[in-house]
């Protein structure tokens, strides 16, 4: 009877262990109820944020910054917990016991109702590092007032929640660069094979991934037709502006031809490349805006001007949990300057 209760255990626990499709009813953190708080965080703090941000920053920085901070959490939260895992596992763990699957599944779970005692701490240490990189000064006193620092203490709670669940639950922004965790560690495949350190969460999902490929495809053959027939425009103009020189006297011809327009030049050599997908001349062309990913800002429109609310998953390439929040608009091409505004110092 004894073997028999110690068998049954050892099978639930490898059923549940790692698994996303075994939901525990009795976690109050478990992955749907964690998407229900990621919402009412950006419903409820998110906007008392805004509101107190928006006073010092303009609207698109307000939200870049305050997405900033919630991404940023999550990297640090996900660093944060591998490094323990990494010393429970050196110090503790043995693979060569039987009932070690048991102890990592016992573990994790402990460390579920851990990290919510240990909120505090870590949004104090997270806290710090936001005020070290940020340049603005104004935005300093801003860190410290109370709405913000609600703010990112629900952020870093509900991060570490997600980053403690097994497997962990992932949140996305498509179109953004993965943010690098405060203290980056580099990890082996030998350490995540072996399970000392679990793998860190994507933020990109295949399907994304497939999104965006197509989308780039498309917009890179669109943007390449618009630019020849620009090219073949300014040609045109060009020999207009040749014969009206010539019949109005060598000084209005070396006015008129010059170099082109100033302004011409800029526009007809505005171009995509195709294989690094960079850009020159401060332009660049927009994602589709995906609705069955995102809902609608304050404006719709077919192109996604930028992020608002990331998207949030069951886990790495897993099914959607809530949709995100994106700005839409009719415009195809947008300006890099206004991407690259940043409230961070430039080390």
């Amino acid at each position: 009877m004894f073997f028999y209760i110690r068998l049954s255990a050892l099978m639930s626990t490898k059923l549940r262990d790692n698994n996303p499709n075994i939901a525990d009813l009795s976690d109050q953190f478990r992955p749907t109820k964690l998407a229900e708080m990621f919402s009412e965080l950006y419903d409820n703090e998110w906007t008392d944020a805004f509101t107190a941000v928006n006073g010092v920053l303009t609207e698109r920085q307000t939200i870049t910054f305050l997405l900033d901070i919630l991404m940023d959490a999550y990297s640090f939260c996900s660093q944060e917990l591998d490094n323990s895992w990494r010393t429970v596992s050196d110090w503790y763990l043995d693979d060569s016991l039987p009932n070690e699957q048991q102890i990592k599944k016992l573990l994790k779970d402990s460390r579920k109702v851990v990290v919510v005692r240990m909120t505090k701490r870590i949004t104090k240490r997270y806290k710090g590092n936001l005020e070290s990189v940020c340049y603005i000064q104004t935005l300093h006193a801003t860190l410290s007032t109370e709405v913000l620092v609600k703010y990112v203490m629900q952020s870093v709670k509900l991060c570490l929640l997600m980053c403690a669940n097994d497997p962990p639950v992932v949140i996305s922004c498509p179109d953004r660069t993965s943010t690098e965790p405060a203290n980056n560690i580099q990890h082996d495949a030998a350490d995540i094979a072996s399970g000392k350190v679990e793998q860190s969460t994507a933020v990109i999902s295949p399907t994304e991934t497939q999104f965006v490929q197509e989308t780039l495809e498309r917009k890179q053959q669109d943007f390449q037709n618009n630019l020849e027939d620009k090219i073949n425009e300014e040609q045109f103009n060009n020999e207009e502006h040749s014969i009206y020189a010539e019949n109005n006297g060598a000084d209005n011809e070396q006015i008129i031809r010059g170099e082109l327009k100033a302004d011409s030049i800029q526009t007809s050599h505005v171009v995509l490349d195709i294989e690094g997908s960079s850009v020159e001349h401060g332009y660049f062309n927009r994602l589709l805006f995906d609705r069955n990913m995102f809902k609608e800002y304050t404006t719709r429109g077919p192109y996604l001007e930028y992020i608002v609310w990331p998207v949030i998953y069951l886990h790495r390439g897993g099914p959607m949990l809530g949709k995100g929040v994106a700005q839409g608009t009719r415009g195809d091409v947008g300006r890099l300057e206004e991407e690259q505004w940043t409230w961070k110092k430039d080390y």
